[in-house]
């Protein structure tokens, strides 16, 4: 799902421009490590 997710905001991020793609990628990836290290562990 996250790489999908990845190659979606790079193929999207000609269009976009590189700030508003980095930003894109940061929080997606951000959202992703938070779920993983700290929601996971919770349940």
């Amino acid at each position: 799902m996250i790489a999908v997710s990845i190659l979606f905001i790079i193929a999207r991020g000609i269009e976009f421009g590189d700030l508003k793609t980095q930003k894109w990628l940061t929080s997606i990836l951000t959202g992703f490590f938070s779920s993983i290290l700290l929601t996971q562990p919770i349940k």
